[in-house]
This record gives C-alpha cells, sequence and structure tokens, in this order.
C-alpha cells in the first residue's frame, strides 16, 4: 500500500534546488559552478605545482568536482554542505591570488 507515501527528496542536488528554491536558483548555482570550473581549469592547466598555492588550489578544485558530481546523485546534507561552500570560497580565493600572479609576471 503505497499510496499514502509521500516521497519528498528528489535524491539529486540539482533537481532538489529547483524544486525548493526555484529554477532561477538552480541557474545562478549552476553558474556560481561553471564559472569556478572554468577559471580553475585555465589557471591550473599549465602549472607544474611546485608550490603551495597552485597545489592547494588543484586539492579545492578536486574538491568541487568530487561535490558536485555526488551532487548528481544525492542531494545536500547538513554536515557535508558547509565544508563544501568554505572550500568553494577558499578556492575561489586562490584563483583570485593565482590570477594577479600570473598577471604581475607577464
Amino acid at each position: 500500500m503505497t499510496g499514502s507515501l509521500f516521497i519528498d527528496k528528489a535524491h539529486n542536488m540539482y533537481l532538489q534546488t529547483s524544486l525548493t528554491t526555484g529554477v532561477l536558483s538552480l541557474v545562478a548555482i549552476l553558474a556560481l559552478f561553471v564559472i569556478y570550473a572554468v577559471s580553475s581549469i585555465k589557471l591550473l592547466w599549465k602549472e607544474d605545482f611546485a608550490e603551495f598555492l597552485p597545489a592547494a588550489g588543484l586539492a579545492c578544485f578536486a574538491a568541487f568536482c568530487a561535490y558536485a558530481a555526488a551532487g548528481l546523485f544525492n542531494d545536500s546534507t547538513i554536515c557535508v554542505a558547509p565544508v563544501f561552500w568554505v572550500l568553494l570560497g577558499l578556492g575561489t580565493g586562490i584563483n583570485v591570488m593565482l590570477g594577479r600572479e600570473k598577471k604581475q609576471r607577464s
């Protein structure tokens, strides 16, 4: 008897975002994710990772990729989401610092 069973989880972070806060917030999150991913790939592509900052940027980007991929099969949880958002902010800050260093070298 499953007629009275109500399932309120989408089991997909992106679908859950669009269902709970709207399509506009999903577009905003996806835009943020794409901007971060493209800037990280551009900055880290030809790095030798001999210094701390590029290595830390790569670690943040790898964690971002893992969380974004896991979001396809699971929704966000309260125990992991704050760590993800802190690492995303840290990775963005590292990208800004690496971009400034590259401009100064040129």
